[in-house]
């Protein structure tokens, strides 16, 4: 699957712009999440409905040209693995993963969160 590069640039430019509930804090939104990438992909660019049964990940993997999240698991640029709150991610830290991504590389949440 080859990246879309201007739809992870749209993801980009949204997770840079300044909003006043921007953080992957889980608890905050009838999703689970307010900064969920995979969720606003689906919802807000793709244009899916809103609705909890929808496979968010496959569609945003789809959309961004990522590969599907079942080929391994989760999507690592949706799920970090990194043994911390997501709650302690900032949306600069998202964008630097989303950053590494299109450049070819993993989302590297590691070495962003360390």
């Amino acid at each position: 699957m080859t990246l879309n590069l201007p739809h992870l640039q749209q993801v980009l430019d949204w997770l840079e712009a300044p909003h006043p509930y921007h953080t992957l804090d889980m608890s905050m939104h009838h999703c689970g999440t307010t900064c969920c990438i995979s969720g606003y992909v689906a919802v807000d660019l793709a244009g899916h409905e809103d609705h909890r049964d929808l496979d968010y990940d496959l569609i945003a993997a789809e959309y961004l040209g990522l590969p599907p999240p079942r080929t391994y698991g989760f999507q690592p640029l949706f799920y970090p693995d990194i043994g911390c709150k997501w709650s302690d991610i900032t949306p600069a830290m998202a964008a630097q993963a989303t950053r590494n991504v299109m450049a070819g590389n993993p989302p590297g949440w590691a070495e962003i969160m360390a």
